[in-house]
């Protein structure tokens, strides 16, 4: 990804040997403190830093661990039309689905003619990037099969696969991958699925008692 990024820092290899200093804008889809995302912040300034080229790294948190609704996204088209209305950037680096997905509708308008790099995007569809010649990235692959064959593999006798889903953008996209999934593996798993508004309220549940399908967990109070 960085070093996709960093050919698009200039349009000949001239340009990309001066000293003169870049500017990055990091657009992270979540907010500080979220380790996946922060990971990935630490590792390109990690790797930014070891260059000889002066480049100055910005972030920008969106928020949208906890904010999704279009009305929110509207919202901060709006503050960001404000906010870098006088700024202009080498290079955008965008951080997971919803970061992309913003620029694909907004990025023309907030940052005309800069290139743009994705990462960690879950589901892709190259004819996203039909209108946006700018745009590259590295999209976030994984084997949801070869995981459940492993899982039989090492534990034969299991019954039942229990799997958690926030309402984030990415989280629906890899539940509609997995979702794809499930009848291959239907007469050897029973698949009961836990549902959450976020991440934490599926790991730190309120106390309600839960009532299993099949398919699908429901919560009901306590009684």
């Amino acid at each position: 990804m960085l070093v996709i990024g960093f050919f698009c820092f200039g349009h000949n290899v001239q340009a990309a040997a001066t000293t003169e200093t870049k500017t990055v804008l990091f657009l992270n889809s979540y907010h500080a403190g979220y380790k996946w995302s922060d990971d990935i912040y630490d590792g390109i300034k990690s790797a930014l830093n070891t260059g000889d080229q002066p480049i100055n790294l910005q972030v920008e948190y969106m928020d949208t661990q906890r904010s999704t609704d279009s009305q929110y996204l509207e919202s901060l088209f709006e503050t960001y039309q404000y906010k870098f209305k006088n700024r202009r950037y080498d290079l955008i680096i965008a951080a997971d689905d919803t970061a992309l997905a913003f620029l694909l509708d907004y990025g023309e308008t907030l940052f005309p003619g800069t290139p743009v790099v994705f990462c960690g995007v879950n589901y892709f569809d190259p004819e996203m990037l039909n209108q946006h010649a700018l745009f590259t990235g590295v999209i976030e692959g994984f084997d949801i099969g070869a995981t459940l064959d492993v899982a039989r593999s090492l534990h034969p006798d299991t019954e039942t696969i229990y799997y958690l889903v926030d309402d984030t953008k990415t989280g629906q996209a890899i539940m509609l991958e997995f979702s794809e999934l499930i009848p291959r593996y239907s007469d050897q798993f029973n698949f009961v699925r836990l549902d959450g508004a976020s991440l934490d309220e599926i790991i730190n549940p309120p106390p309600y008692r839960p009532i299993w399908s099949k398919t699908r967990c429901l919560w009901c109070p306590l009684r």
